[in-house]
């Protein structure tokens, strides 16, 4: 809840946010960091989201669930999935209708 224009960090946002990254070597070098860095983030989020979590998201069957289940916001620390075929993920959650 903003107050004011300063943060009650005693307050949270109500919801789930879920931090989007990928195990695969050399790939999080597109977005924001490791999955470690991920972690961190998720763990900040957590002072102001009633729900942080962290996905590891390597597969189209994961970003699936991922949408089946949808948060009300993700931060993505990777553009794509790994694999063949890039299946970007802000197209994903766009088409899901699910803020990123």
């Amino acid at each position: 809840m903003h107050l004011g224009g300063v943060w009650d960090a005693g307050m949270h946002v109500d919801g789930r946010v879920v931090v989007v990254t990928t195990e695969a070597d050399g790939l999080w070098r597109q977005g924001f960091g490791s999955v470690e860095t991920a972690a961190r983030i998720c763990s900040i989020l957590a002072d102001y989201w009633r729900e942080s979590r962290l996905a590891i998201v390597n597969t189209e069957i994961e970003l699936q669930g991922l949408i089946e289940d949808p948060p009300a916001l993700v931060f993505s620390g990777i553009n794509y999935l790994p694999g063949g075929a890039k299946t970007w993920i802000s197209q994903a959650l766009a088409d899901a209708g699910i803020n990123y």
